[in-house]
């Protein structure tokens, strides 16, 4: 049980900052309150798999929203990663 919750998080956190790689994603699409920013609530609704931590990442001026901005550089920068592969886990 313990290996699987390992690999869970090994996979979430391998695969949660490439979360808008290659999908129409658009702040106007998932900034629900018409702000012009996104929350980490408006990113998690569309994303579950990013967490605080890697939101935080993206939010370079750490003022606890992405600007249209970072939120075009985290895009750009996740289209030119490639994916990685999860990690494998023993049974």
């Amino acid at each position: 049980m313990k290996t699987h919750l390992i690999a869970l998080t090994l996979a979430a956190a391998t695969f949660a900052p490439a979360a808008f790689a290659g999908e129409d994603m658009t702040l106007a699409k998932l900034d629900t309150d018409k702000t012009g920013t996104l929350t980490l609530a408006e990113v998690h609704a569309a994303k579950p798999a990013v967490t605080a931590e890697i939101f935080a990442k993206h939010d370079t001026d750490a003022d606890g929203v992405l600007s249209a901005a970072e939120f075009d550089a985290w895009k750009a920068a996740k289209a030119e990663t490639p994916a990685k592969e999860p990690a494998k886990t023993e049974n």
